[in-house]
């Protein structure tokens, strides 16, 4: 599909965005094995001809097409058309999508450590679009996906999910690559920088860091797919966008939020490029599949 009919369905007001009837959307969490890779599995199931919508950035992710055909357009505009196991690099604002349905997918979210450790790939040059499975899997993703497709026409419900789970857990466990210890340690300094607060201040980063700057801005890039100061703004802007999102969020907490941007325009801009939405659409729309992508409980990675 080139740009011209992906805005063409894009911009179709018929083919409206996901709505809470239209799809069943179950996320799974992984086994202890893959806790340090994985942050979670979901399995997504659509009956719709068409469904469009948006993913907010987030790290990368595989998702596995038993049913159903789509591209992606990401922020440099480029459009990507999936593969039966879609590699999605980590994204670095908001991602569009447009399906041709049944869709049926099984899916995961991957840590920075497990990007790199089963992909093999920088996050860098990964990031922001779909990553050839045949050159990171070769010919083992073929009996992966069939694997999976008997078990969708022979199983139903929790022994179905079990039995996904399991042969994509013995899949991904088989792919792992050893990644160096001082990188890991860097990641996890990163990681606990990004979650002491939702306005990290860089140069406590590279205080903590037991490397030079250029060296930590070149991991911290391989690992998350962008420079410290992009990170910031991605986690910063999603993780508002989760508590807008919470109905429990009350005027006062919105209030706290609305305060770590520079001002309102500046935290409107910043939520919708990368969570796809402004903060009014995302309020009122319990049940929608943005909705449940920002879902505090569901996407470990993103959680503070």
């Amino acid at each position: 599909m080139n740009h011209t009919a992906f805005d063409e369905i894009w911009m179709d007001r018929s083919a409206v965005l996901s709505a809470p009837d239209s799809y069943t959307l179950d996320f799974i969490e992984p086994p202890p094995s893959l806790s340090s890779y994985v942050t979670t599995f979901f399995k997504f199931r659509s009956d719709k001809e068409w469904i469009k919508d948006v993913q907010p950035a987030n790290t990368g992710h595989m998702m596995v097409f038993l049913s159903g055909e789509g591209e992606a357009r990401f922020a440099s505009g480029r459009v990507d058309v999936r593969q039966p196991v879609s590699m999605i690099g980590p994204t670095n604002a908001a991602m569009q999508y447009v399906v041709n349905g049944p869709l049926i997918v099984l899916g995961c979210g991957f840590t920075p450590i497990g990007w790199r450790a089963i992909t093999g790939l920088s996050a860098m040059d990964s990031a922001d679009c779909f990553a050839d499975s045949n050159a990171i899997y070769g010919g083992a993703q073929n009996s992966f996906f069939a694997d999976l497709m008997h078990i969708e026409k022979s199983k139903t419900g929790a022994d179905q999910y079990r039995a996904m789970t399991d042969k994509a857990e013995q899949f991904l466990l088989s792919r792992l690559q050893p990644v160096q210890p001082r990188h890991i340690e860097i990641i996890s300094v990163t990681n606990a920088w990004l979650d002491a607060t939702l306005t990290p201040d860089i140069e406590d980063l590279y205080a903590q860091l037991p490397v030079a700057r250029r060296q930590a801005q070149r991991v911290i890039g391989d690992y998350f797919g962008c420079a410290p100061k992009q990170l910031m703004r991605k986690y910063r802007a999603v993780r508002a966008a989760m508590l807008l999102n919470d109905p429990g969020c009350t005027d006062e907490q919105a209030a706290k939020v609305q305060d770590l941007f520079y001002d309102q325009p500046h935290m409107i801009r910043e939520i919708r490029h990368f969570a796809g939405r402004t903060p009014y659409r995302l309020s009122g729309q319990e049940g929608t599949l943005l909705n449940m992508w920002l879902d505090k409980d569901n996407i470990r990675e993103l959680r503070q």
